[in-house]
């Protein structure tokens, strides 16, 4: 039955989006000092950049307003003279100019210096990081386990995407960050090198890139973003929110049908929480997707523990909504983000195939030394460590 109530999908585009630099109002933001920390802890909840200048310094910011018009919508920017506001970058710790640091855009998490020069391409390679690291989960659907993600009640909205990178792009992870959706979505993604798993949706090679977006309850049909000229996160994000939305009214006209009440006496929240009511009873066990902290109460920011990937945790009360998030009551004290939560179990990254041994370290065991540049690179990432922007130099003698 699954199968072909998710036959119908969405195109979705390529990752580069917004108009050049230069087009239209620019998208960083002039900061004072006292904006400062409002601009970069409360105004946006994406990762932001702020550049800060001192005296001329009209390629930098050149180079920063084309990132910003690029990855408008997915990151926050923001530009500080501390020609005029000097004592604030003393304080800041800024002791040379342009330079620019990065926030992560969520609480308890600190900024970062970019080390490399301010080039168009390289902030946009240290910004996608950080888009990366603060996404929902992205499901790599398989035959094996399409089918359980697609009937999983804990996250009833649907959203995959079918494409032709070999990997999610910055702008699908951009999204599953986004607070005004629904916190009860599934992201999932599958490569059209994987016919197999692609004709399981009535999907072919040459349709890719795609988007399906259905809720599980099967409440009217998928819907489709097939516009491929609309090619800007911004475009997609307001299109996906209003899809979600007729999908809520139309459940809770269904809802409303089974109760013979008015429609509008359900909100949104109560909705999105009806639906799940079975899927987090009392007692039900699910697992976590993603490392994550076990808050002490619902609009409490005290961490009482922290939750490692795959471990099993036990549903110890009713779920609520506050901050524009689901929150799951954990035993034996406790409260999780139902976003890292999952009823299937979770497998494990398998360990990786490389060592960093300790710094000073003489040498690599015989044999076990990496020759190549290329497969030092290959290193670093199955190490977790960020391989864009590259240093490379030598020095004299």
């Amino acid at each position: 039955m699954w199968r072909r109530r998710w036959a119908l999908c969405v195109v979705l585009f390529a990752v580069s989006t917004g108009e050049p630099s230069g087009v239209g109002q620019s998208k960083v933001h002039r900061l004072r000092p006292d904006q400062h920390e409002a601009f970069v802890t409360r105004s946006c909840n994406r990762p932001t950049a702020v550049l800060f200048l001192g005296g001329s310094a009209s390629d930098a910011f050149r180079e920063f307003e084309a990132v910003a018009e690029d990855m408008s919508g997915m990151a926050c920017f923001g530009v500080l003279s501390c020609e005029d506001y000097p004592a604030f970058c003393g304080d800041a710790n800024i002791r040379r100019t342009p330079a620019v640091l990065l926030y992560p855009g969520r609480r308890g998490a600190a900024a970062q210096v970019h080390a490399s020069s301010i080039e168009k391409n390289k902030l946009v390679a240290a910004i996608a990081t950080r888009i990366g690291a603060q996404s929902q989960p992205i499901t790599t659907l398989t035959s094996q386990n399409a089918g359980d993600f697609v009937l999983d009640r804990l996250k009833p909205y649907k959203v995959i995407l079918f494409s032709s990178r070999k990997a999610p792009p910055v702008i699908y992870q951009a999204l599953t960050g986004d607070i005004e959706l629904p916190a009860s979505i599934s992201f999932g993604f599958v490569p059209k090198t994987d016919r197999e798993t692609m004709a399981l949706f009535n999907v072919s090679e040459s349709e890719a890139p795609m988007l399906l977006v259905q809720h599980l309850s099967g409440t009217g049909p998928p819907e489709k973003y097939s516009d491929r000229d609309m090619a800007s996160f911004e475009a997609l994000r307001a299109w996906l929110r209003g899809a979600v939305h007729r999908t809520i009214l139309a459940h809770s006209a269904r809802l409303a049908a089974h109760d013979a009440v008015p429609a509008e006496v359900f909100s949104d929240q109560e909705v999105e929480l009806a639906f799940m009511q079975d899927a987090l009873s009392v007692g039900t066990k699910l697992y976590v997707q993603r490392a994550s902290p076990v808050y002490r109460s619902v609009g409490s920011w005290g961490v009482v523990r922290l939750l490692s990937m795959a471990q099993e945790v036990t549903v110890a009360g009713p779920a609520q909504r506050s901050s524009g998030q689901i929150w799951v009551p954990v035993a034996p004290t406790g409260v999780v983000e139902l976003a890292a939560l999952s009823t299937q179990q979770v497998e494990l990254p398998k360990p990786p195939e490389y060592q960093q041994l300790p710094f000073g370290t003489k040498g690599c065991p015989p044999g076990l030394a990496v020759q190549t540049r290329e497969e030092c690179e290959a290193a670093i990432a199955a190490l977790g460590i960020a391989v864009h922007p590259a240093w490379v130099s030598n020095y004299p003698g």
